[in-house]
């Protein structure tokens, strides 16, 4: 405030001087507030203002006192407000990256967790995997333990089947063996009721 105070009343001075150049005697009522408010901000710098001085040489000595401390006190001033701007700048931009970073954290958070998630279903997955990759190995097992039985049993069928024909052939031998025998016994038996037959013929009968 006490730079501020001191560029405004450089700046009323020098406002004030160029009025009494151009032979003006009287002031604007609002350039006469701001001249009193000058004063005041002066006495509490300890420099003395009079409001009501017309004169252009005492004007120009109260002038030459501000004038080293005025530019001083303005580059002070000049430089401040750039350091408040920078500062101001600076505190945007870190707001904005303390904003972009917790955006990110979150992104982050949002991130791992659905990390967290896929991880879990390819777990899962692996899992059911394994599990088919192992019921499928089985199946295999099985397959080939059946194909195995199948080649057994066509073997063994085919075994049984000769063996079959075999027997067969052997019982149609043995039917057509059964039936030459019969068939000479019943040439035997013929011959042998024939001979009865004629025997009895022969033989005279029996008396009582």
């Amino acid at each position: 405030m006490k730079f501020q105070a001191l560029e405004m009343n450089c700046y009323v001075l020098k406002m004030r001087f160029c009025y009494f150049n151009k032979g003006q005697k009287k002031l604007h009522q609002n350039e006469t507030l701001i001249l009193l408010l000058c004063k005041k901000s002066c006495r509490r710098c300890g420099l003395n203002l009079n409001v009501g001085e017309k004169k252009p040489q005492n004007t120009k000595k109260k002038l030459s006192i501000f004038k080293p401390v005025s530019s001083c006190d303005v580059s002070s001033v000049r430089i401040s407000r750039e350091r408040k701007l920078l500062v101001y700048k600076l505190r945007k931009e870190w707001s904005d990256l303390e904003a972009e970073c917790l955006s990110l954290k979150n992104e982050n958070i949002l991130l791992a967790s659905e990390l967290q998630r896929q991880e879990k279903e390819l777990h899962s997955s692996q899992k059911q995997s394994l599990a088919l990759t192992s019921d499928l190995s089985v199946l295999e097992m099985t397959r080939k333990q059946l194909e195995n039985q199948v080649g057994s049993l066509k073997e063994q069928h085919q075994r049984d089947a000769a063996s079959l024909k075999t027997l067969l052939s052997e019982a149609e031998n043995q039917a057509k063996d059964v039936q030459k025998e019969y068939e000479k016994t019943q040439t035997v038996l013929s011959e042998l009721k024939l001979g009865t037959r004629l025997a009895a013929a022969r033989s005279p009968p029996a008396r009582t």
